[in-house]
């Protein structure tokens, strides 16, 4: 038999008070949040710059800021269109593919956009301006 002291005796084992497990959940959900929107920030390729010139860098810049998920269409082949309608009255528009820009421009129709989102279910996609 081992013999314990009156101080060991005394001493017992005390769970964690709810508010840590409180702090704990709240610091994972943060990560979680933190990880799920950083996404990277969206940048004109080579051909967005030369067939749009200012107004691919513009377009991606606007749909950085201010596109969120209400402003983007995943297509059933990977394409993701984002349209973010602009404070002038023109919409940017970024076309992407897993991650990197297919095409970005601004436009002033409001057609252009919804052939863009509709070519995303149409084989015979719209070819942009």
């Amino acid at each position: 038999m081992v013999a314990i002291s009156q101080e060991q005796a005394a001493f017992s084992y005390q769970r964690p008070s709810g508010s840590v497990w409180l702090w704990v959940a709240v610091m994972v959900a943060l990560v979680v949040v933190l990880l799920a929107v950083a996404a990277p920030p969206l940048l004109p390729n080579e051909h967005a710059v030369q067939r749009h010139g200012a107004d691919a860098a513009l377009a991606c810049s606007y749909v950085n800021l201010y596109g969120g998920p209400e402003h983007r269409w995943q297509c059933p082949d990977g394409n993701v269109v984002n349209a973010v309608p602009m404070q002038d009255g023109r919409w940017a528009l970024v076309i992407t593919i897993e991650g990197r820009t297919r095409t970005a421009f601004v436009t002033r129709r409001l057609r252009t956009v919804q052939k863009a989102i509709e070519g995303c279910w149409n084989p015979y996609r719209y070819t942009h301006p």
